[in-house]
């Protein structure tokens, strides 16, 4: 009989649990050149939110009027102030993305952002001899911006490892414990800062899409239905 117990309980467990780890969804871009830009939001697997579909970007930047510029590879579906973060020490851009209008709850995992190079025309930049190194911190909010928490440490990433054919860089801070997210009710938002690391080689630097990752939590309705219909399965069994 304890044994029987032992499986009910495990049973109920595993259904009240949520799943694997998996992308959730990704976030592109859309706009026009020299404007604002939209996220766009792309659900996959059981995360089914549409997180109120697209939302215009904030920004802060030390130039007063930056400027969103394309070119060669550098398509209106990025983000891409036109700032030479890695040009004077001190320079660089922060971004605040917001999630948080939609109805599921997640334990969110890593946040990756596909990052790359390009120059005062927009053109992505193929690599060169020059090691154009900029610092990138990536922080989270539950409470709308009230008080932020970093994913993870803060990265060093050598921006000439873009490339013009594949110019995405992954970058991904992973969160040494996953956090527990409820888009139903926090206002969930990602910030990215871009800096200079005080090498002065020139680079600027763009965001094609942030990925985010972790696992759907069950709704407790079908977590509990769930394991009803486990335990009758293994009551049968048993009898």
């Amino acid at each position: 009989m304890k044994n029987t117990y032992a499986s009910y309980l495990a049973v109920l467990l595993a259904m009240s649990s949520s799943s694997t780890a998996a992308v959730l969804w990704t976030t592109t871009f859309s706009g026009s050149n020299n404007t604002v830009r939209t996220l766009i939001n792309t659900s996959t697997g059981a995360f089914t939110d549409s997180l109120s579909g697209s939302y215009a970007l904030s920004f802060n930047i030390s130039d007063p009027s930056p400027l969103f510029n394309t070119g060669t590879g550098n398509t209106l579906n990025n983000f891409n102030p036109n700032k030479n973060v890695d040009n004077v020490t001190g320079a660089g851009w922060n971004s605040v993305f917001a999630f948080g209008a939609g109805s599921q709850s997640i334990t969110l995992s890593d946040v990756t952002f596909n990052v790359y190079r390009f120059n005062s025309s927009g053109n992505t930049q193929a690599t060169d001899a020059n090691v154009r190194s900029v610092l990138i911190n990536a922080d989270f909010t539950l409470d709308g911006g009230a008080s932020w928490t970093s994913l993870a440490a803060q990265k060093s990433v050598n921006l000439t490892n873009s490339v013009t054919s594949s110019p995405n860089i992954p970058l991904d801070f992973a969160l040494g414990t996953p956090v527990a997210v409820n888009l139903a009710t926090e206002d969930f938002r990602i910030r990215y800062t871009v800096t200079n690391d005080a090498t002065n080689v020139g680079a600027y630097n763009g965001i094609s899409s942030i990925a985010f990752s972790g696992s759907v939590v069950p709704e407790p309705s079908a977590a509990l239905l769930g394991g009803l219909a486990s335990l009758v399965l293994l009551r049968r069994r048993r009898i």
